[in-house]
C-alpha cells in the first residue's frame, strides 16, 4: 500500500513534463495551445471540439491530468 501513497506526485511531474513538451511542439510548430487542447479534447467529444472555444480547452487540459 506504501507504493500507492507514493504515486501522485511522480504522476503529477510526469503529467507536467507531458504536457508542456506538447505546448513546446505545438508553438514550435506554428500551432496555439487552445487548438492543442482541443485535439485533447477530441478523443472525447469527436470532431464537435474543435468548434468549442475556452470551455472544450480547459476540458481537453483536465482530461489530459
Amino acid at each position: 500500500m506504501r507504493a500507492f501513497e507514493q504515486l501522485p506526485l511522480p504522476v503529477l511531474i510526469v503529467g507536467t513534463m507531458d504536457i508542456t513538451s506538447a505546448i513546446i511542439i505545438t508553438l514550435a510548430r506554428g500551432g496555439t495551445i487552445m487548438r492543442l487542447m482541443q485535439f485533447i479534447a477530441s478523443g472525447v467529444l469527436g470532431k464537435q471540439a474543435f468548434q468549442g472555444g475556452l470551455p472544450i480547452a480547459a476540458l481537453g487540459l483536465a482530461l489530459h491530468s
